[in-house]
């Protein structure tokens, strides 16, 4: 565009206001005995380690950025017939902010898989709800919840968060839950909560989006509608804190206003989900971003 101006081709300057870069998608290496290169779809593990399709060992090799030349491409038809493109959509953009690479593991994908079918499930449980049950209950915090998610969401894709988008519906969900299990808000307050929800997650699982959409009979199609805007929100006694393993999500705690960075360290070390991924390891450093993020950094 630039040399095209300076020809005097064109009047145009600089068309676009920055530029984004992507991170790289990457993905475990592994050599036979002979140092080819082994795809990661004819590679299992057994009690022996990791083999190809014959049996015989192969190495594990580096995490490397996908290339045909080392063979540690994923075939993305195999994964959505396998799975459905919306879990594939919510595992690259939940596990990683855009701008750093992501690691493509089974595991993950496994775990984003499980998530679309928790979010069916709880659609499910919510419309098949006795009423009788749930009328009388008329606790606000809900709509709160939905408020905050609504404003958090809508703030982190226009930052380009992503993943801390992921992160603001993960925890609706689980409030959605807590209140349905709890009774602590109706069947109408609950639905109304579906019907946000089911637009939040537009941008991100479109399918599990219009299919919740169609069950709460909405008008046209989820993606033709506004998107919902935030109630102005009642006083917040707590909030909650993510707490990621070098940069990577793992749990996510809810703290009243009061506690301290030090006893958020001690309850996050004390969490089964984090515990895990610190034993054995060596912690480098704690970063805290007051009232949002957590992050112990090891290696």
């Amino acid at each position: 565009t630039k040399a095209l101006r300076d020809m005097g081709h064109i009047e145009i300057d600089e068309p676009f206001k920055g530029l984004f870069t992507q991170g790289m998608v990457t993905h475990k290496t592994f050599r036979n005995i002979k140092n080819e290169w082994v795809s990661p779809d004819e590679v299992t593990q057994d009690s022996k380690g990791f083999v190809d399709k014959k049996g015989i060992v192969v190495s594990e090799g580096k995490i490397e950025k996908m290339s045909k030349s080392k063979k540690n491409v994923v075939d993305p038809a195999h994964i959505i017939d396998l799975y459905g493109a919306d879990t594939a959509r919510w595992f690259m953009l939940s596990d990683s902010p855009p701008e750093r690479d992501l690691e493509w593991t089974e595991n993950g994908i496994s775990g984003a898989y499980k998530f679309i079918n928790k979010i069916w499930d709880l659609a499910n449980n919510i419309l098949n709800l006795d009423e009788g049950e749930y009328e009388n209950n008329k606790n606000s915090d809900i709509k709160d919840e939905l408020s905050f998610a609504i404003e958090k969401v809508t703030e982190n894709i226009e930052s380009f968060s992503f993943n801390k988008a992921v992160a603001n519906i993960y925890e609706l969900l689980n409030s959605i839950q807590k209140s349905m299990v709890n009774k602590t808000s109706s069947k109408k307050d609950l639905t109304d909560c579906l019907f946000s929800l089911s637009l939040i997650l537009q941008p991100f699982v479109p399918h599990i989006s219009e299919e919740i959409w169609s069950r709460l009979n909405g008008k046209g199609l989820a993606v033709e509608n506004s998107w919902p805007k935030p109630k102005k929100l009642s006083k917040k006694t707590s909030y909650n804190v993510t707490i990621q393993i070098n940069g990577k999500m793992r749990d996510l705690i809810s703290l009243d206003f009061q506690t301290s960075e030090k006893q958020i360290v001690d309850l996050a070390v004390k969490s089964e989900k984090v515990k895990k991924y610190l034993h054995e390891k060596q912690l480098i450093k704690v970063i805290y971003v007051p009232n949002k993020v957590l992050n112990f950094v090891i290696k």
